[in-house]
């Protein structure tokens, strides 16, 4: 039997369900027994600032008013019509509901929803009241001419939109606005040097980028409260450099922007790219200032050779009156379409001393030896026919492969023989372009990125905050002995007694290869490092290693190839460690292979070694580096 709890508890539920029940056969729209309840469409009214007939220089800020009786509003919709077109449609403008009859008409401003890419003065613009910071004030973009003495007259129109999709009245106003055009700037002076072209950016390669923007000194004197302005650009070409350049009055070259045709179809071939709003369709007025341009030769025929020719850029800017810049501006700029069609490159920049260096490589018969030897090397290997710049000058100055040089070879081969490097900071510079369209850069030297030793010690260069090292060549450090440094003050403690035929302290023997490289290991010619090097003053001595050679610290992407053989071995003894490195199995060459170019980098002599060796590497590695992926 049910307690009397329970049946309460029972009869109080249905009693909900019931009312709940009745409640939902109800709509919201209707009453019980009647008609549906019809939505109260919202109303707005343009609050008299600014008021009617009000004229500009800028565009201003419109304030309104709206409510809703029976809801919320949740959008606003504005339009600006000129008032010319209400005239060319034979609107009676003397008639506020001839106006607003014109306004009200789909056909004359469209909605939004049918399509982003009406004219401006043809379509709603829409105020979301839920995300906008103010929704009942707005700033409005008015007409204005070209011409600052022509003022433009135009009506402002407004509505708002409820949450049942209840449009309000149109509210409106009569304004005018005169406008002085902007200037235009392109901001990024060309290289001089040229541009590497390719069809498609990739991880390395980012485009040739520029960079402008717009001025308005009359109408906006504060540069911090210039409009936001728009641009539309274009890139023509190519041309030859006589198609469009000239001679200035004192007969230098100068740019002609008139040469550029870009208003007619004589060349019609001339226009590469034009800018594009990726929200819409049809426009091509973009608000960055900025972009990255490629692929301008893809709309010319194939070829399996280098090429160069000059590209125009031409940027228009439009202000907040839809007013754009009567005199566009233009900047020229060349681009290399690069092909690789020859093997290699070599540059040597040799840099011999004309004076007593210890360790230095002397100027005279031994520079001429070493550049004949670097030769025979390179044709024993199969490129003889390859390009070799070497420079016997003692001042070391010769003219470094240009952007347009390197575009016509596979491998770039930087050879440096002597105590300090010659491969300076530059040189890597010059290649990182180069590197990033997919060519390949060997380099063979000491000292390659410039470690040298200093007065007191041996020392590690970190190359961290060094971008080009790792990023290129995947190297972090690089050491450098102190091998005469330090052996010339050990000989100065001995002043003043009897000489002492002390030990020398260069190590390098040659280098033990590495497992799978298919190197060979090497030896470096005794005969050599004995002759070529300008000896110690002091004690005489004799040497019995080859000096200045280096050892990297990698990172972990690259392949090691050699490790250093020292005269010491694995133990120096103790009586030679304060001035003795030991640098037996540190890495001293190495190769990288990035997925779009290849490096590799030498730290020893190639002179040193013996010819046959020498013309084994050489081939080994010139096999690696122009395999296909």
């Amino acid at each position: 039997m049910l307690s009397r709890k329970f049946v309460r508890i029972w009869l109080i539920l249905l009693t909900i369900t019931a009312v709940a029940l009745l409640i939902g056969s109800c709509s919201s729209n209707t009453k019980p027994d009647g008609p549906e309840v019809v939505n109260h469409p919202p109303k707005i009214e343009i609050v008299n600032i600014p008021p009617d007939n009000s004229h500009f220089t800028t565009n201003p800020q419109v304030y309104w008013f709206g409510t809703d009786v029976d809801g919320k509003i949740v959008t606003y919709e504005y339009a600006v019509v000129p008032a010319a077109l209400l005239v060319a449609s034979h609107v009676d403008t003397s008639s506020s509901s001839a106006i607003l009859a014109y306004a009200s008409s789909d056909t004359n401003i469209s909605k939004p929803s049918l399509g982003k890419d009406c004219k401006p003065e043809s379509c709603w613009q829409q105020i979301d009241v839920a995300t906008a910071d103010n929704p009942n004030k707005q700033t409005i973009r008015l007409f204005a001419d070209k011409d600052p003495s022509i003022s433009i007259m135009q009506y402002f129109f407004v509505r708002a939109i409820d949450n049942d999709s209840g449009r309000s009245n149109i509210d409106y106003r009569l304004y005018s606005r005169t406008n002085h055009p902007p200037e235009t700037v392109i901001k990024t002076v060309p290289d001089a040097a040229g541009y590497y072209d390719l069809n498609d950016t990739s991880t390395t390669y980012k485009g040739i980028y520029f960079e402008w923007k717009g001025t308005d000194k009359i109408d906006y004197p504060d540069d911090n409260q210039n409009p936001t302005f728009e641009y539309f650009y274009q890139v023509f070409g190519p041309y030859q450099k006589d198609e469009i350049f000239g001679q200035d009055s004192t007969g230098n070259d100068a740019f002609d922007y008139r040469k550029v045709d870009t208003n007619t179809t004589i060349q019609p071939n001339k226009l590469v790219l034009t800018s594009h709003d990726s929200l819409s369709a049809n426009n091509v007025w973009v608000t960055k200032v900025s972009a990255r341009i490629f692929g301008v030769w893809k709309n010319q025929p194939p070829s399996d050779t280098t090429r160069l020719g000059y590209f125009v850029l031409k940027v228009t800017a439009r202000d907040d009156a839809f007013v754009s810049d009567t005199l566009p501006a233009y900047v020229p700029f060349f681009t290399i379409d690069a092909h690789f069609e020859n093997k290699l490159l070599v540059y040597v920049p040799f840099l011999c001393a004309n004076s007593a260096q210890l360790g230095d490589i002397p100027c005279g018969p031994t520079v001429d030896s070493m550049s004949a030897f670097y030769k025979r090397v390179i044709s024993a290997a199969g490129y003889d026919s390859s390009k070799v710049i070497i420079t016997t000058d003692p001042s070391g100055f010769v003219e470094r492969p240009s952007k347009l040089e390197l575009a016509k070879y596979k491998v770039y081969l930087m050879i440096d023989d002597g105590n300090f490097s010659h491969i300076i900071d530059t040189n890597y510079m010059d290649v990182t372009p180069y590197l990033d369209l997919g060519g390949n850069v060997w380099v063979w030297g000491l000292s390659p990125f410039g470690c040298y030793y200093n007065a007191s010690a041996a020392q590690m260069q970190s190359l961290a905050q060094r971008p080009i090292p790792l990023q290129y060549f995947d190297v972090v450090g690089e050491f450098y002995g102190g091998w005469g440094e330090s052996y010339k003050n050990r000989w100065i403690a001995y002043n003043g007694n009897p000489p002492i035929l002390i030990p020398t302290n260069e190590e390098f023997l040659g280098g033990i290869a590495l497992g799978a490289s298919g190197m060979p290991s090497f030896d470096v010619d005794s005969a050599k490092y004995s002759s070529i090097y300008i000896s110690f003053p002091l004690p005489p001595a004799e040497w019995r290693a080859a000096p200045n050679t280096n050892y990297f610290v990698r990172s972990a992407f690259s392949e090691p190839l050699w490790l250093f053989r020292s005269y010491f071995g694995d133990f120096v003894p103790d009586s030679l460690q304060s001035y003795v490195t030991g640098l037996q199995g540190r890495v001293i060459g190495l190769r990288y292979d990035s997925r779009v170019f290849k490096t590799s980098v030498y730290g020893f002599s190639l002179y040193l070694l013996h010819e046959e060796q020498a013309d084994s590497i050489f081939a080994q590695s010139m096999r690696w580096f122009l395999q296909p992926r």
